[in-house]
C-alpha cells in the first residue's frame, strides 16, 4: 500500500518554509493544489511552475525534489490514489469550476 497522507514542508522563494499535505505514491510525493476549494490557486502553484526543484523536508530529513506538474491525463490516473488518501478532495473538485493542479514530487 505505501499511500498516506503527511505535511510536509518546502521552501518558497521567499526562502521560508510552507507546510502542505502530502499523498505518499511508491517513492514520489502527490502535492494537490486544492486551496481548500477555493475558486483560485494557491499561490504556492505559480512558485512551483517557475521553479519545480524545491526542498523538502520528510520526517526531519530533507530531500532536493523535482515538482512535476501533471497533464490532465495524468491527473485522472493518479486522481483514485488522491481519493483514496483524501476524499474531501473530490468535494473541492466538485464545487468548483477550476481544474485543481496536481504535482508529482520526485527526488532529485
Amino acid at each position: 500500500n505505501g499511500d498516506h497522507r503527511d505535511l510536509h514542508s518546502f521552501p518558497t522563494r521567499r526562502s521560508s518554509d510552507l507546510p502542505l499535505l502530502t499523498i505518499r505514491h511508491q517513492d514520489d510525493y502527490i502535492l494537490v493544489a486544492s486551496h481548500g476549494g477555493a475558486p483560485n490557486n494557491p499561490a504556492w502553484v505559480y512558485n512551483l511552475i517557475h521553479e519545480p526543484r524545491i526542498k523538502m523536508t520528510v520526517k526531519s530529513k530533507t530531500y532536493n525534489m523535482f515538482a512535476k506538474k501533471l497533464s490532465d491525463e495524468e491527473k485522472e490516473n493518479i486522481w483514485p490514489i488522491i481519493i483514496k488518501a483524501g476524499p474531501f478532495y473530490d468535494e473541492y473538485q466538485k464545487k468548483i469550476t477550476r481544474n485543481i493542479p496536481v504535482f508529482l514530487c520526485s527526488k532529485e
